[in-house]
């Protein structure tokens, strides 16, 4: 059964969020299933536009029979009467098969004209049946002090084990602008059930802090077939301003400023094309692109999110064509911090630019919020180069990244809290002080 698009006529307040659907097999229903939807809207996110600070996207989830989709918005405010509203009309709505036998429909909305740096109050619902209302605040480039949360994968163990890493990170920064996830959300593609654990899981945060996904290699069915889960575009809308060269590109590859930093988000997993030369025009094309974004990037700070790690910390699973044709591009833009998932360890360094007691290059990390750990083997950072200064396995991690200026701070806690990790980077007129916080080494 294909899937069906229905198309909502919006008001000339909300900007179009293009998302794109997928056909499933309908399996036998199972309608009273615990992640089955409803009329109530459930499943809520606030997504990165390509400007933060004056619009803001949201998607939500409902039973098919919503026949008027639609999201409100005010300035917050103590004044419980004082509410100005704007209800702008759902722009796009998909509906899905599911893996459970039940269709469900995702809505996305946007809301324009918003002012940098202003509180709002948003909910989503029918027009009868709402969410409760709830907080978010635009971007401000001009902002002093950002937090941002970062996560490695998800993947596993997430209903029981991390629902406490998420909660972990929120209660050390319920002001974050973003959580950043680099790839692998779910363990099993298209599995309703695990979408929905993530969403119950992460609880609040996604409803009050933008949601800043890379796709990693579990979103897909598998490397043959090259087809990424619909839950994926249905749940995350995403700004539509990556390269042109492949479809897989769409929403997968983006960037979005928060405040005074700018996160770009690659799709690094470059195996779903079947020969090698398709593999590295998939690599050719981002780097090209994002040299682009680099060069025009009026941000103090910039992230790079991405699945595949640079380099690899797992047996077997080096990624040298990804080395060769991003890492320059990462060293030439001096990128400040880039965040990688899909080897379930921790490991921080640089690739060997030592002056002194201070460091200049990017610093690369790969870590994994899942309880799933894998082996720990750094050969493939030594051997090209990289100085490790963390690495271990077998703990579930969380980030937090704390902008203060022109000073950047990363920090690494486990699940407990407990700090295993620390970086500061500088911007010191055209230079940049990269210094590892001592204390912290090899385990």
């Amino acid at each position: 059964m294909p899937t069906s698009l229905t198309r909502a006529l919006a008001p000339a307040a909300v900007t179009a969020v293009i998302v794109a659907t997928a056909a499933l097999a309908t399996p036998t229903p199972t309608s009273d299933a615990p992640s089955a939807p409803s009329p109530t809207a459930d499943r809520i996110v606030l997504n990165p536009t390509t400007d933060n600070a004056t619009t803001q996207s949201v998607t939500w989830r409902s039973a098919t029979d919503v026949t008027a989709p639609q999201a409100q918005i005010s300035p917050d405010t103590a004044n419980p009467w004082g509410f100005q509203t704007t209800t702008v009309a759902a722009d796009e709505t998909q509906e899905q098969d599911t893996d459970l036998g039940y269709r469900h429909a995702f809505h996305s909305a946007t809301f324009t004209d918003l002012e940098p740096g202003t509180p709002y109050l948003y909910r989503v619902g029918d027009g009868s049946a709402w969410s409760p209302w709830m907080p978010f605040t635009t971007s401000d480039p001009s902002a002093s002090r950002t937090s941002l949360i970062a996560m490695g994968d998800i993947q596993t163990g997430i209903a029981d084990q991390w629902t406490r890493v998420a909660l972990a990170a929120t209660q050390d920064r319920p002001g974050a602008r973003a959580m950043i996830t680099v790839g692998d959300q779910i363990n099993n593609f298209n599995n309703d059930a695990q979408w929905d654990q993530l969403l119950t899981a992460a609880g609040s945060t996604p409803r009050q802090m933008q949601w800043i996904p890379a796709v990693g290699n579990h979103e897909y069915r598998s490397t043959d077939s090259g087809e990424l889960t619909p839950q994926f575009r249905g749940q995350f809308a995403l700004p539509d301003n990556g390269p042109d060269d492949f479809e897989h590109f769409d929403e997968t590859v983006y960037y979005t400023d928060v405040d005074d930093v700018r996160v770009v988000t690659l799709n690094s997993y470059y195996r779903i094309p079947l020969d090698k030369a398709d593999e590295q025009r998939w690599l050719d094309a981002q780097a090209e692109w994002l040299d682009g974004v680099l060069t025009d990037n009026p941000r103090e700070f910039t992230i790079v999110n991405m699945h595949y790690p640079v380099y690899s910390s797992s047996p077997d699973r080096a990624n040298p064509e990804l080395r060769a044709t991003i890492e320059p591009v990462l060293e030439e833009h001096e990128v400040d911090l880039v965040l990688q998932g899909h080897d379930h360890a921790y490991v921080s360094g640089q690739r060997n630019a030592a002056k002194g007691r201070y460091e200049s290059g990017p610093v690369f990390v790969t870590s994994s919020s899942s309880i799933r750990q894998y082996p720990l083997d750094y050969s493939d950072w030594l051997d090209n180069g990289a100085e490790i200064k963390t690495a271990f396995h077998s703990r579930s991690t969380y980030q937090l990244i704390d902008v203060e200026g022109r000073k950047l701070t990363y920090t690494a806690k486990d699940s407990t809290g407990q700090l295993v990790d620390q970086w500061t980077i500088e911007h010191r007129g055209d230079t940049r002080k990269v210094r590892h916080v001592d204390g912290i080494g090899v385990q």
